[in-house]
């Protein structure tokens, strides 16, 4: 069971460090990009960043569009992600 939480959690941490990458290739923080470009908190943004919460289909247009990203390539992974750990945020 112990091995199965580890690839639950990868796959959520992977796609978290994708759009962490994506950010700070950006030069923003955290505070702007969910105030300016989302409209969501810092702290949710922060949860995804961090594989505790999978965005949603509207927050992964934004984050393909703000950050220059594959919309296709971001649900792939927050489907693995989301059928992996059985979590919606």
């Amino acid at each position: 069971m112990r091995q199965q939480s580890k690839v639950r959690n990868e796959k959520s941490i992977q796609l978290g460090s994708l759009l962490r990458g994506a950010r700070k290739n950006k030069g923003a923080s955290l505070k702007k990009i969910a105030e300016t470009e989302f409209l969501v908190s810092s702290a949710y943004l922060s949860y995804v960043e961090n594989g505790y919460c999978l965005p949603g289909d509207v927050l992964c247009h934004e984050f393909a569009r703000v950050y220059s990203l594959s919309y296709d390539v971001l649900i792939k992974m927050v489907k693995e992600a989301r059928s992996a750990r059985n979590l919606v945020c």
